[in-house]
């Protein structure tokens, strides 16, 4: 399954000069880290993150001595800048097979950005699966996590709805339409027989690697039409 993380993104500058402070902090090797830019085409810049990871290890031998190494790896991290158009300086940040943590990339971004702010997405899933499936009307809600449901005024639950028809109905009908949802897994999304597709409250997307570009203008579509209603949340990477 691939996977994808979607940000909301306030460059402060236009998409050339995001491209030219970018190559100013290109990758070098006495630094470690850097970027790289791809490719820029219309309102889409692709760049990567490039990082030095050095680690070392004690060996220690039957007789006492103990050796250390170092080993070297460069994490590569590519992510995409969408312009939001009639939002100057606006973008929607798309990371391609996001790391465990976006800490180093959000840290390299704000160093060589001036003014730059990352916020992390805090999607209404019931709305997302709302839009998605009017343009998808097969799609089928078969699994739904959801969290800090509150039952009484001392006590929530935590809660995994598994269904074989419509998990999206059967939640609505237990726990209303205001309840915040953590992930939903959808069958049918993009099509049929493309397999499931996974949406997280934070902006994390899985789904088949066939569906890419549909998933792409689907989250581009949604996110930039909710830009302005301040659906998000500063990120914690």
């Amino acid at each position: 399954m691939h996977k994808s993380k979607w940000l909301y993104f306030d460059g402060a500058r236009s998409q050339r000069a995001l491209i030219s402070a970018l190559r100013q902090c290109a990758f070098d090797a006495d630094s470690g880290r850097g970027f790289e830019v791809i490719y820029r085409s219309g309102d889409r810049l692709r760049s990567k993150f490039i990082e030095r990871i050095a680690t070392r290890e004690a060996v220690t031998d039957p007789f006492g001595f103990t050796t250390e190494f170092e080993t070297v790896r460069y994490a590569t991290t590519v992510f995409d800048l969408h312009m939001v158009i009639n939002l100057p300086y606006q973008y929607v940040l798309e990371v391609g097979l996001p790391p465990r943590s976006l800490r180093p990339l959000i840290a390299a971004l704000e160093s060589a950005l001036d003014q730059v702010t990352v916020k992390e997405a805090d999607l209404a899933l019931l709305h997302v699966f709302g839009e998605l499936k009017k343009s998808s009307p097969a799609a089928k809600v078969t699994r739904i996590k959801a969290s800090q449901l509150r039952l009484t005024a001392e006590s929530e639950a935590k809660v995994e709805l598994v269904s074989i028809k419509d998990a999206h109905k059967d939640f609505v009908k237990a726990f209303g339409t205001a309840a915040k949802i953590d992930k939903l897994r959808i069958e049918n999304a993009f099509g049929t027989g493309v397999g499931i597709t996974e949406i997280a409250r934070n902006g994390l997307v899985g789904h088949d690697p066939s569906v890419d570009d549909e998933v792409r203008s689907f989250m581009l579509g949604y996110l930039a039409a909710n830009y302005e209603r301040g659906e998000s949340r500063t990120t914690e990477g």
